[in-house]
């Protein structure tokens, strides 16, 4: 899939000029164990994966559930993104974990 999405992209930059680059999001309603093998199997295309984000269920799966992960994604070169929506509980906790404890180059979508 990484290979395809790849070559979609050169295309895409070749014949309209477009650029951009993937995001490999761990999900949250997945264990913090499942997101350590996701990023396992994706090292190989590391190349091609700008950065490493965190989506999914928010409730009862707080950014520093995955810091471990994310520790990794960031010694392997990866930038970090993660979704924080302040329509969830414990929003602002989630906010300075994602700062504070994680470490994230960028928030997306908090609304």
């Amino acid at each position: 899939m990484v290979k395809g999405i790849g070559r979609a992209q050169k295309e895409a930059q070749r014949t309209l000029g477009n650029r951009s680059q993937m995001i490999m999001c761990f999900l949250r309603d997945m264990s913090a164990k499942s997101a350590l093998r996701t990023l396992e199997q994706a090292l190989p295309f590391k190349d091609w994966i700008f950065g490493v984000g965190l989506d999914s269920d928010e409730e009862g799966n707080p950014p520093i559930k995955y810091k471990e992960a994310f520790a990794k994604a960031r010694s392997e070169g990866c930038r970090l993104t993660m979704h924080c929506d302040v329509d969830q509980g414990n929003y602002p906790r989630h906010i300075w974990q994602t700062l504070d404890d994680i470490g994230a180059d960028r928030i997306d979508q908090a609304r």
